[in-house]
């Protein structure tokens, strides 16, 4: 991974969108190929579950012996793919974290460095995942304001745990310490850490809706093409051919790795903007430039 200085300065809403898109243009076959990984994964794994599904549909209600063993089936390879979202998921995020944290800083990574940089913090982002899940579920239980406090209290947890290689409880104190941090004047102003956030958001979810709308029309189209007329039915979904399916899932696995960065390149580039805000850290690294010292980590972040 080669190093440069790049460009930190503070960024509003607008600017950590701009660049966010700027960065994906520019590195688009790197963060697409770290996505791709988890989803071509996915997608296999659940291959059997979605086979055993259509076995459903053409097994007689007559006949229990047949409809039991589908329904133990069934039930095991659920498990077996929740199993395996609870590993490769926190293994991709953290890999596309990482990845994202090294271009922002003008450093070259490819697919393969950030897997394998990310690995051995595997186990500490499946743990602070499950730590956020938990006590955000809680918060939503608890009439819903609590969750929404949770939530960004602890939404820079993963980028937390890679930039700065902190174990999951200290990893969240961190972010609620970035997200609370009084960087501007005015909580509830746009210009406060837990408004940016929010907005940003609320700017990625609406486009995820629009892409997952679009992602729906070949499915809808096909569907109707073969169950003359009918979509979104059993009989509907029974009529598309397996070739079909396979190939209107691919397509989908690969729209899916293909918008799903928009997410995570926002959020990492709000912790540097926090940083940069809060710790100086555009002067660190402007510092270690012109000093021409490495970086402290692989990363090339100090732990604060």
């Amino acid at each position: 991974m080669s190093q440069e200085f790049t460009d930190l300065r503070p960024m509003g809403i607008g600017e950590i969108l701009d660049r966010s898109i700027q960065l994906y243009r520019s590195n688009f076959s790197t963060f697409f190929g770290i996505l791709l990984v988890v989803y071509v994964l996915m997608f296999v794994v659940n291959q059997p579950l979605l086979i055993l599904q259509r076995g459903f549909q053409s097994t007689e209600v007559g006949d229990p012996a047949q409809v039991g063993v589908k329904v133990i089936l069934s039930m095991a390879f659920s498990l077996m793919t929740i199993l395996v979202a609870l590993v490769i998921t926190p293994l991709g995020q953290g890999a596309l974290t990482l990845a994202v944290s090294q271009r922002f800083l003008g450093r070259r990574i490819s697919t393969v460095e950030a897997y394998r940089g990310i690995v051995r913090r595997l186990p500490t982002l499946i743990w602070a995942g499950l730590l956020v899940a938990i006590v955000v579920g809680l918060g939503f239980m608890l009439f819903l304001i609590p969750g929404i406090y949770f939530y960004f209290c602890f939404l820079l947890t993963t980028v937390v745990v890679v930039l700065e290689e902190k174990k999951a409880t200290a990893a969240m104190g961190r972010s609620k310490e970035l997200m609370r941090v009084k960087t501007e004047k005015g909580f509830w102003s746009f210009r406060s850490n837990s408004s940016k956030a929010a907005i940003i958001l609320l700017i990625m979810f609406a486009l995820n809706m629009a892409v997952s709308f679009i992602m729906t029309i070949p499915t809808l189209a096909v569907q109707y093409y073969y169950s003359n007329g009918q979509v979104f039915t059993p009989e509907a979904m029974a009529a598309v051919p397996v070739a079909v399916e396979l190939a209107l899932g691919a397509l989908q696995t690969l729209l899916g790795a293909a918008v799903a960065p928009i997410f995570t390149i926002p959020l990492v580039l709000l912790y540097y903007d926090i940083r940069i805000r809060f710790e100086g850290f555009d002067l660190e690294m402007m510092a270690q430039s012109l000093s021409q010292t490495p970086a402290a980590s692989e990363v090339g972040l100090d732990n604060p």
